[in-house]
């Protein structure tokens, strides 16, 4: 490792394994950054088509009556039917996992 000073500007040659050492991380951890949204996209892939449009109107700030209006219901039915749909896709996504596991290990 070495460290130079030219110009008033700071150099720093070495290794990765050197920075590492010796600089603590301050970014996000960026893997679980992704790891997620790659869960909530395949979470939504498993919502019924009248609940990703629901999700959507949510995530513009439409409010549940707002979002039920569109879809011809009542806010408090808007926010069940969703609610009821998100756990059902976790549930199908677990089941799925389940399924998968069991097959790897019968190999």
């Amino acid at each position: 490792m070495q460290l130079s000073i030219k110009d008033s500007k700071l150099a720093y040659e070495g290794l990765l394994r050197d920075l590492a050492a010796n600089h603590e991380l301050i970014a996000p951890d960026w893997t679980a950054a992704v790891e997620a949204r790659l869960v909530v996209n395949l979470l939504i892939s498993c919502l019924p088509h009248e609940l990703r449009h629901m999700l959507h109107y949510r995530m513009l700030g439409f409010s549940w009556k707002e979002a039920g209006g569109f879809l011809g219901i009542s806010p408090k039915q808007a926010k069940t039917r969703f609610y009821r749909g998100v756990q059902k896709a976790h549930e199908t996504l677990l089941d799925n996992q389940a399924k998968r596991r069991y097959r790897q290990e019968r190999k």
